[in-house]
């Protein structure tokens, strides 16, 4: 069972902690901000794993991203021409 995380999937779960732990903490942020940092890594961590647990018992891989978004209509013509982060 291959577990392995690449650069970009490890910079990615940086990054979403750091950006959501400052968000949680924004209120009481001398307090609050390890305390948040640290949960919401162990969340995003646990997530990841598990879906790589998941995908290798059905003989595929899974690669995490940031969050990206390039549509903003409903319409198959409605995309944006540059992918934006989220």
């Amino acid at each position: 069972m291959k577990l392995m995380l690449n650069k970009n999937e490890i910079l990615s779960i940086i990054a979403i902690t750091i950006i959501l732990a400052f968000m949680i903490s924004v209120t009481n942020l001398s307090e609050l901000f390890l305390y948040s940092l640290i949960f919401v890594f162990i969340i995003i961590l646990l997530n990841i794993i598990t879906k790589k647990i998941v995908s290798s018992f059905f003989n595929s891989e899974i690669e995490v991203k940031l969050w990206k978004f390039k549509r903003y209509g409903f319409e198959k013509k409605s995309i944006f021409k540059t992918v934006f982060q989220a």
